[in-house]
């Protein structure tokens, strides 16, 4: 048991960029609200790179991948959820 929460408290704390947090965030509003896009919206994610969109999703992307999945969402779905 010692050993173990020697472990823990020597364990590091998985820490979301703010640039994710963001991004996550309006995703998130955004399939709330338009749960009927949902298919659609996964579908233009996935459409040309799926790689792109596995390492936007697990926040692994660079800009040019957030930009690349960025310009094939829905601008005005989007934009709405930014205020």
């Amino acid at each position: 048991i010692s050993k173990n929460i020697e472990n823990i408290s020597k364990a590091k704390l998985f820490k979301i960029k703010k640039k994710y947090d963001l991004l996550d965030n309006i995703f998130l509003k955004v399939l709330r609200n338009n749960s009927s896009d949902m298919g659609e919206i996964f579908f233009k994610m996935f459409n040309s790179s799926p790689k792109t969109a596995i390492n936007f999703l697990s926040n692994k992307s660079n800009f040019l991948e957030d930009l690349e999945i960025i310009l094939k969402m829905p601008k005005w779905k989007f934009l709405k959820e930014l205020f």
